[in-house]
């Protein structure tokens, strides 16, 4: 009776710890590894038009914001759900570090209905000197430890997020 017992116990346990299928696909969708699998852009002021972007003009928005270097090189831009406070809604990031990896660079999008991220004019660049770990955006706008060094976080808020912002570079 008592080896019944433990079987059926250890039975439950077993089943109570298997992991959730529904919950992991739901992570794997808010952090993405390549943002750009979905559809990205800006609302346009005077119209409420969609405009989808690409990485190319992310990556001059990016420029054209933070005023950083025209021959900057990102990784990967990745699609990252933020860290938030209690009293926040939740939102994403688009986020990237540069190749040289001493800046992280991350602009706040929604989520609409029609399942497009929408890009808001938040953006936020942290930098670091002599940082190997650390120094990366969690949320807007805040910045994590660096293990040793300097971490400097830069913030932009544009009211208005217009086709000027993601003209080319030269």
């Amino acid at each position: 009776m008592k080896n019944l017992l433990l079987i059926v116990v250890l039975s439950l346990l077993a089943l109570a710890c298997e992991d959730d299928p529904s919950t992991e696909s739901v992570e794997k969708s808010n952090n993405i590894e390549n943002a750009f699998d979905n559809v990205i852009g800006y609302q346009q002021s005077d119209n409420n038009e969609f405009i989808q972007i690409d990485k190319h003009q992310l990556r001059n928005y990016w420029i054209n914001s933070l005023e950083l270097n025209h021959d900057i090189e990102f990784k990967t831009v990745k699609l990252v759900k933020a860290e938030v406070k209690e009293d926040e809604n939740q939102y994403y990031m688009l986020q990237a570090k540069n190749k040289k990896e001493n800046m992280s660079v991350s602009s706040k999008v929604l989520l609409s209905s029609d399942n497009t991220y929408v890009l808001t004019g938040e953006t936020c660049k942290c930098e670091s000197t002599n940082c190997n770990i650390g120094c990366e955006v969690l949320r807007m706008c805040s910045c994590s430890a660096c293990s040793r060094g300097q971490c400097k976080k830069t913030h932009t808020l544009k009211e208005e997020v217009d086709e000027i912002s993601f003209e080319p570079v030269n």
